[in-house]
C-alpha cells in the first residue's frame, strides 16, 4: 500500500541518483525503528542463512555493514543468531552505497498464478527483500540479478515492485508471479512513479542493457494466453501479470492506483499537463525541472487538495495519508568518495505530519530515540511516538475547539515545514564540506558525516519531544471544570 518515486542522474539537481518510498498500512499498529546492521565475523562460516520468515538460502559470500529501518515486531533470524529483529527492514544504503526500497505491494491476475502460483510461505516477500539484497549487492544491477535469482531457485511468495539504485543508475523490479519477474532501469533524464498496481509496459525484452527478466517469460506468456496481441518490442509485463489493486474497504477500485499515479506527474511534469482518470500513465516521464529532496517531499505529501479530484467521491487514495510508517528518500552522489555517496532523508510517521532529516548511511551512532524499539504501547523514548503523538495532539485540540479553534495543525505543519527548510540548507553546506574535504582525507571526511548525521538526528528528536511536552502543557492548562 505505498506509492515510490525513482529518477535518473540527468533527472536530478546535481546529477544524484534518487529512490523514495512513503511505507503504507493500513493502521499505525506498531513503531518503526533505525538500526545500523553490522554482521558478526562467524556468520561467514556457516553453510546456510535463515531469514525471518523461514526462508533459507545459501550463505552470502559478502555481508556488507548498511542502514536499515525495521519494524520493531520484527522476527529474528534462527541461523545466524545476532539477536536482532530482521522483518520489513524497508530501506537502507549499504557500505557500498548501493540503495534499496522494499516494496509496493501488489496484486498478480487469477489467470497468471493459475499457471505459476505463488508459494505458500518462505518464499521471496517483503519481509525479507531488503535483508537479503542489501548485505550482498555491489551495485544496482547485481541487486536486480541476485533478486532474480533467489526468485527463481526459491520462488515468490507475493507481488510485490522493488527500487534499487547507486550512483549510476536505478532499477525497478517487479514480481508478477512465482518464478516470473521482469527488472527496468530508469533512464537517466526521467523518472517513474509507482503505486500499487503493476507499472511496467511498452519495453523491449531484447534490449539487455536496459530490461532484465525471468528465463522464459515471453514463451510463458504465449503458452499460457495472459496477453491477446503479445510484443517482445513492446512488452506489457503489467497487462499480462497484474490486476487492480483492492482498496481499504476491499472492493476494488479503478482509481486506487491511477489517481497517485497521476497525482505525482501533475506535481513533476505539469507542463505535459496529464489527464486525469487514464487507464494507463507513461511508465517514464522527464521532469519540468531537476528533481529535488524537496520536490519529493512534496510528492510524498501530496492531497488532492486543490486539484481536479478534490471533489470526486471517488477520489479516496492520495499519496498523502495519516497512516504512513514511515517515509524515505535516498540520493547516492557519485561525486563523493565511496562510503559517503548515500544520503538518506528520513520521517518518521506520516510525512504529512513529520519532518524529512538527512543523514550519511554510514552513520553507525543512532540516538536512542531513534533506535527505541518499544512497539505497541505509546512512549517518549520513541521519535515514531512523538510524532504520532504530535499529531495526534494537533488533531484532537482543533477539533475540541471547534470553530473558535486554534489552528494548531497548521501551526505544527509550518513548523515541521521550517525544519525541513533547515535541513536543507545543512545538507547542501555539509556535501561541499565533504566534496573539499575527502579526497586528501576520506577517513577524516566520514568522521564529519558520521558527526554531522547523529547530530542532526539528536536535535531533531530533541525538538520534536520539546514541541510535544509544551503541546501537553498547553493541552493540560486549557481544561475547564464541566
Amino acid at each position: 500500500m505505498c506509492t515510490s518515486i525513482a529518477c535518473g542522474r540527468q533527472a536530478s539537481e546535481g546529477g544524484v541518483v534518487l529512490i523514495a518510498r512513503n511505507e503504507d498500512y493500513p493502521e499505525n499498529n506498531w513503531n518503526k525503528y533505525m538500526k545500523y546492521r553490522i554482521y558478526p565475523p562467524y556468520t561467514r562460516g556457516q553453510d546456510k542463512w535463515q531469514l525471518g520468515n523461514g526462508l533459507t538460502v545459501p550463505t552470502p559470500e559478502n555481508f556488507f555493514a548498511y542502514c536499515s529501518m525495521p519494524d520493531a515486531q520484527g522476527a529474528e533470524e534462527a541461523v545466524c543468531d545476532i539477536g536482532d529483529h530482521f522483518l520489513f527492514e524497508a530501506r537502507g544504503i549499504n557500505e557500498k552505497d548501493v540503495a534499496v526500497t522494499a516494496t509496493n505491494s501488489m496484486q498478480a491476475n487469477e489467470k497468471a498464478l493459475a499457471a505459476d502460483p505463488f508459494v505458500s510461505s518462505s518464499g521471496i516477500e517483503e519481509s525479507v527483500i531488503a535483508t537479503l539484497l542489501l548485505p550482498q549487492a555491489e551495485n544496482a544491477r547485481h541487486a536486480v540479478r541476485l533478486l532474480g535469482q533467489y526468485v527463481t531457485e526459491y520462488g515468490a511468495a507475493e507481488a510485490n515492485g522493488v527500487l534499487m539504485a547507486d550512483e549510476k543508475e536505478a532499477w525497478y523490479f517487479e514480481i508478477g508471479s512465482c518464478r516470473h519477474w521482469i527488472a527496468v532501469r530508469i533512464p537517466d533524464d526521467k523518472y517513474l512513479v509507482v503505486s500499487n498496481s503493476m507499472r511496467i509496459h511498452d519495453v523491449d525484452l531484447t534490449d539487455t542493457e536496459h530490461v532484465l527478466s525471468s528465463d522464459g517469460l515471453y514463451n510463458f506468456v504465449i503458452e499460457h494466453g495472459l496477453l491477446e496481441h503479445p510484443s517482445q518490442s513492446k512488452f506489457d509485463f503489467a497487462s499480462a501479470f497484474g490486476q487492480q489493486e483492492k482498496s481499504e474497504s476491499g472492493q476494488t477500485d479503478r482509481y486506487y492506483n491511477t489517481d497517485r499515479i497521476w497525482l505525482a506527474q501533475s506535481i513533476l511534469s505539469p507542463s505535459q499537463k496529464p489527464e486525469i482518470r487514464q487507464d494507463t500513465y507513461e511508465l517514464f516521464l522527464a521532469p519540468d525541472e531537476p528533481i529535488t529532496p524537496a520536490h519529493v517531499m512534496k510528492v510524498l505529501r501530496s492531497t488532492f487538495q486543490g486539484t481536479p479530484l478534490e471533489h470526486e467521491p471517488d477520489a479516496t487514495r492520495p499519496i498523502g495519508v495519516v497512516r504512513t510508517l514511515q517515509s524515505h528518500i535516498m540520493t547516492v552522489d557519485g561525486r563523493l568518495s565511496a562510503g559517503l555517496k548515500g544520503v538518506v532523508w528520513q520521517a518518521v510517521g506520516s510525512p504529512l505530519c513529520s519532518v524529512y532529516v538527512p543523514f550519511y548511511a554510514l552513520a553507525d551512532e543512532i540516538p536512542d530515540a531513534y533506535a527505541s524499539e518499544d512497539s505497541t504501547f505509546f512512549t517518549e523514548n520513541s521519535i515514531w511516538w512523538i510524532w504520532r503523538g504530535l499529531f495526534a495532539l494537533a488533531d484532537q485540540m482543533d477539533r475540541a475547539y471547534g470553530q473558535n479553534k486554534p489552528d494548531k495543525l497548521d501551526g505544527l505543519l509550518k513548523y515541521c515545514r521550517n525544519w525541513e527548510r533547515y535541513f536543507i540548507k545543512m545538507q547542501t553546506a555539509m556535501n561541499e564540506i565533504l566534496e573539499q574535504t575527502e579526497l586528501p582525507d576520506v577517513p577524516g571526511a566520514k568522521i564529519i558525516a558520521k558527526a554531522y548525521s547523529t547530530n542532526n538526528l539528536k536535535l531533531m528528536a530533541d525538538a520534536a519531544m520539546q514541541k510535544y511536552q509544551l503541546m501537553m502543557a498547553e493541552l493540560s492548562g486549557s481544561q475547564k471544570d464541566r
